[in-house]
């Protein structure tokens, strides 16, 4: 699953613009492996249903929340860190 994990980090780097270094950097908190890789299948199966040519709403709508509360918990693990990167929320352009 190391390839699901590598693709939900780079999805979330370009969804989460001022975490871009802490998402970067070798030492982050080790639960944001699986989180990442939930990321990943979450995104995967939203494209999925998207692309449906009558999507469920309700799943599509599901998938749309899990993803948006898997950012804002990595945001909070990523915040929490001390001595993180993501601490200095200097905008990446």
């Amino acid at each position: 699953m190391q390839k699901f994990r590598e693709l939900g980090r780079r999805r979330l780097w370009v969804r989460l613009p001022k975490f871009r270094r802490a998402l970067e950097a070798d030492v982050r908190p080790a639960e944001l492996n699986d989180l990442f890789e939930a990321y990943a299948l979450a995104a995967k199966r939203l494209e999925e249903l998207q692309t449906e040519q009558h999507p469920d709403q309700c799943l599509v709508f599901e998938y749309e929340v899990a993803s948006r509360r898997i950012e804002e918990v990595v945001k909070s693990l990523l915040t929490a860190t001390p001595g993180n990167a993501a601490n200095n929320t200097t905008p990446v352009a």
